[in-house]
């Protein structure tokens, strides 16, 4: 395929349309002919227009931020705090569908990848004394932060 720059695109449309005004001008008169014309020649402008955007980097960056899912990294320990810490196993760490497990007070590191628009709920799950529970904790998202530390530490 054909590389244009901006120039020749517009002079193809150009041509495009001004075949579509012969075509249209032939075979309607009146009011519908010129409705027909100008809704074909702005449909091709617009085909035109968006194929050209796309090679300008403010716009670009603007779809990219908005549609593209993004990959994080959070990082931390989580430490259940209780006078009998032997009966804590099991704990599970997990943001939306990426699940992780560790031992009490380990330093962790999970990678996940979505569209953030607001506080990132976390769901972390243990079994004390034979009893699952969950608590749920939410990291404070701030724009353009790929790394997230967290240290929590959960009382019983």
């Amino acid at each position: 395929m054909k590389k244009y720059n901006i120039k020749q695109k517009l002079k193809l449309a150009y041509i495009k349309i001004r075949n579509i005004l012969k075509i249209v001008k032939k075979n309607f008169a009146g009011i519908i002919g010129k409705i027909i014309l100008w809704a074909t020649a702005s449909i091709f402008i617009l085909c035109f227009c968006a194929n050209i955007s796309n090679r300008i980097p403010v716009l670009d960056y603007m779809v990219r931020e908005m549609k593209m899912p993004k990959a994080y990294n959070v990082t931390g320990n989580i430490e259940i705090g209780d006078s009998n810490i032997s009966k804590i196993n099991e704990i599970s760490v997990c943001i939306g569908a990426y699940k992780i497990y560790i031992n009490n007070g380990q330093e962790f590191s999970l990678n996940f990848s979505g569209i953030i628009s607001e506080d990132i709920p976390v769901v972390i799950t243990y079994i004390y004394d034979g009893i699952e529970k969950q608590e749920i904790k939410y990291i404070s998202y701030k724009k353009h932060q790929d790394k997230i530390q967290v240290n929590w530490k959960i009382e019983i």
